[in-house]
Formats: C-alpha cells, structure tokens, sequence
C-alpha cells in the first residue's frame, strides 16, 4: 500500500473535493467518501504526477509495487475512480496511461519538498490541441530512448509537440530540461557556443567534443528545435553525447532525421479527421482533432463560431483539403471570419496560396503564410530532389514505384531515382504509406507548390517573398 513520505503532506483540492494524502481521506463536502485503498493510490498518484499524466506502467508500479498484476486490474479502478468522480475526471492516453482532467488545487505543499528543476521552458504553453495520442507515444519512446527525433513537414506542430513532451519531464532530469531553438543561426561552427550560452557552461568550447565533455554529469534533457538547416553539426553531437554522456537525452525536431545510430524516429503526421457520420456533439479529441484545431482557432476571432450539424461536413471537407496540416488550419481559420465556410471551400482550389497567409506576427517567418513554409523546404531540395518533385506533382491521388519510375527524367539511372525519392521521403515532401509494398502519395498543398514550381511560377526562396500574406501576382498559380 502506499505510504505518504513527507511530514506535512499536502493537501489536493478539485471539483467538490478534498484528498488528505497523510490522512488518506477523500472528502466530498466535509463528508468522507468510501474509497478502496488501492483506487486511493491510484488517485493520488494520478494527482501527484507531474501535469496528472503518468504511464500505465508507472501507476502499476507506484500502487502496486513488487507485485505482478494484470493491466485489468488497474482498469477496474479507473473504472470505479470515473463512476465517482465523472466519466471526464481520468483521460485515457491510448498507448500510453492516464492524465487527471480536473483543475486542481494544492494546498499545505512543503517548502522545498519539489525543488524546481533548472531549465529554460516557457513556464506556460499554449494548450495542445488533438494531439493527445501523439504526446503519450512520443513520451514513451523518450522515456525509452537516448535520442529521439521528432519529423515531419513544415507546420505540422514538431516544436510545439516536443516542447509539450519536454514540458510533461522537466522534474525528472536533475540537470535540467533545455530548449535550444537553432533557427537564428546558419553556420554550424556556432552550435557548440550556442549551446554553452544557453546551458551556462564556460565559454570557448568550440568544438562539439569540448561541449560534450563539459556537460554536467548529472541526468538532463536537451532539446534542439529547428535543425534542418544544421542536421550535420547536430548528428554529430548527437553521437558524442550518446557515446561520451549518455546520462543526457536528446529530443530533435526537424524535417528530416539525423541518420545516426541509436536515434529514433517519430514521424508526426497530420491532425486526425473524424467520420463523416458522428454527429457533431459526439466529436472528441481523439478523432478529431483537424476540427478541433481549426474550431479552437475560429472561436478565437470570431466568438460566436461553433461547431453544428450543418457545418461539420464543410470543415471535415475543409481539413480533408488541407491534408491535416495545422498550420494551414490555423491560416485559414485566420480568413474564415472574412470569407466564410463557403468561401474558403470555393477559393482554395484555385487559390490556395492567396488566401493561405496572414498569419502570426510573432514565431517563425516561414510559419507566416503557407507558401513561405512550402518555400522553406524546396529551397533545402537539391537539383534532383527538385526536379523529380515536379515530376511527381502530375499523380492526383497514391501511385506506386513503378509509376514513379516512369514519370522520371529518362537519364537518370534508376539507382539514383531510388536515392532521390527516399531523400523526398525523409525530408517529409514525399508521403510512403502502407508496408508491403508501400504506396506514395503527394500532400494537396505540396502537389499544388511542386506545379507552381515546374511551371516557373513559384517563389523558391521565402527570403524574397512580398510581405507575410502578401502573394506576388507573379506567383499565384493559375492550374
């Protein structure tokens, strides 16, 4: 059974509730309420938890430990815990555990008795909208992994699903939990003294090995955000630190993975799109999460937006043309008070890229219109990788290899079709799915930017694009 360890344990407050961890009471109103001992566990460390998520695994070990027990009887009490408390107080992470969904109060805490890790993340984030599943599984593969990197296309959410995740640990590693965004510099002979900048080591390390060997050897967690341009330099220190300390974790986003033994490599993908026959009050984050990001986004400008039976066909037809893409939601979430459902719908075949921009002020400038992002990646694209984008952007919906094949440049060697397209794959343009074999497929956005580009219309550098939002005529397309 689990024991309290501190002498003056505090006490959790939520809803019409009182938990007394030391008293191992939970109180509703001034009454005590019936409870088992081991749902009392399970509660309580649901609530001690760092952000109330924790592993399955986790909550077995802490309410039953050197004991072996079958997962079923951990959702027994999760099962009674929900009939006391509401079916919504305890979320199910699928593949992962539980998170407790009530605001809680802490009252009588120690001083001193959670010390606050050192670290630079934001004391606040942003809430993370349909990505639940995501931060479940990417927090197990770091709970499990020295160097975990997170991929994917431009605007498809890595930063923020990674800060979310590093977020969720800051209180595990003693060393501290670090954000390194490594967009502002270009040179890779700069990383190493960014990164003692930022993690307050002595200056004049200038090489990868110095910084390695300077590191605390304490356990921490570094996070290196934005590293496409430097993917060289970082798979480097990646391999130094997993060879020289390895008590550091490792958690990089970037378009494409390190290629470095030991990594692994999450694939994020886009936001998940719900039936189109669950009625609109049935909706719930796990299935939904293209609406409920482009909703949230809405709301946010246009408070009287909501959600209806009539409306839920056009926004799944609308995330169903966006392919999922957060930041192309979020854009045209931005124009939807100007132009409507309809509106949108009618414009964004045609002109996709028009309307797509305005975004943010502040973040990234490639973040600020849908074209700049697109613009991002092309320009990263080598001659060949370029060319056979084009070639591809002729396929309207999945085609195979063979198909590709026939559509490239008839003097390449079929070797190098192969290279070329598994560096389209990597760098998150070109989209595999399936297993055995696997099928290809373009994303509507960057089919519609790879036609742009063929035809010599497109804007391949985001440096010398108009203003955020503002699309040159030369550019927009006109297929």
């Amino acid at each position: 059974m689990r024991m309290t360890t501190h002498p003056q344990a505090p006490e959790y407050r939520f809803a019409d509730y009182l938990l007394l961890p030391q008293q191992r009471l939970l109180l509703r109103h001034g009454e005590v309420v019936r409870l088992g001992a081991r749902a009392f566990d399970v509660l309580l460390t649901l609530i001690e938890s760092p952000e109330h998520m924790v592993s399955k695994q986790a909550v077995i070990e802490t309410v039953w430990p050197a004991v072996v027990v079958e997962e079923n009887n951990l959702h027994v009490q999760i099962s009674s815990l929900r009939k006391l408390l509401g079916a919504d107080a305890i979320i199910t992470i699928p593949r992962y555990g539980y998170r407790f969904n009530l605001p809680v109060e802490v009252r009588g805490m120690p001083q001193g008795a959670y010390p606050q890790a050192p670290g630079n993340l934001p004391r606040h984030l942003p809430p993370l909208i349909g990505r639940d599943l995501e931060l479940g599984e990417l927090l197990g593969h770091l709970d499990r992994h020295g160097l975990v990197s997170v991929t994917g296309q431009g605007g498809m959410g890595k930063s923020q699903l990674a800060q979310a995740a590093a977020w969720h640990r800051r209180q595990t590693y003693p060393a501290g939990t670090w954000l390194v965004d490594l967009a502002s510099i270009q040179a890779p002979l700069d990383l190493p003294g960014l990164l003692a900048r930022v993690l307050g080591l002595p200056s004049g390390l200038s090489t990868a090995a110095r910084l390695v060997a300077a590191m605390p050897e304490a356990e921490g967690l570094l996070l290196l955000d934005n590293c496409e341009q430097l993917s060289g330099a970082v798979a480097e220190l990646a391999s130094l630190l997993l060879a020289y300390a390895p008590q550091w974790r490792l958690l990089v986003t970037s378009q494409e993975p390190l290629r470095v033994p030991e990594e692994y490599r999450y694939r994020l993908g886009p936001l998940r799109l719900p039936p189109m026959h669950v009625p609109a009050d049935q909706l719930d984050g796990q299935c939904d999460g293209a609406v409920s990001l482009f909703v949230a986004r809405a709301q946010a400008l246009q408070p009287d937006f909501c959600l209806s039976r009539d409306n839920l066909p056009l926004i799944v037809k609308l995330c169903e043309q966006l392919d999922g893409l957060p930041l192309a939601l979020e854009l045209a979430a931005g124009r939807m008070p100007l132009l409507g459902l309809h509106g949108l719908l009618d414009r964004l075949e045609q002109e996709r890229f028009d309307i797509l921009g305005g975004g943010l002020r502040t973040g990234l400038h490639r973040h600020h219109s849908l074209q700049a992002s697109l613009a991002w990646s092309y320009q990263r694209l080598g001659e060949a990788e370029r060319r056979m984008l084009g070639r591809l952007s002729v396929f309207t919906g999945t085609f195979n290899l063979e198909m590709a094949l026939q559509v490239s440049p008839l003097a390449e060697p079929a070797a190098v079709v192969l290279d070329t397209l598994a560096a389209l794959v990597d760098k998150s343009l070109l989209l595999a799915e399936g297993h055995d074999p696997p099928s290809y497929r373009l994303a509507r956005s960057v089919r519609a930017y790879a036609m742009t580009c063929e035809s010599g219309e497109a804007v391949a550098n985001p440096n010398d694009m108009a203003p955020p939002g503002v699309i040159p005529a030369r550019s927009r397309p006109k297929w």
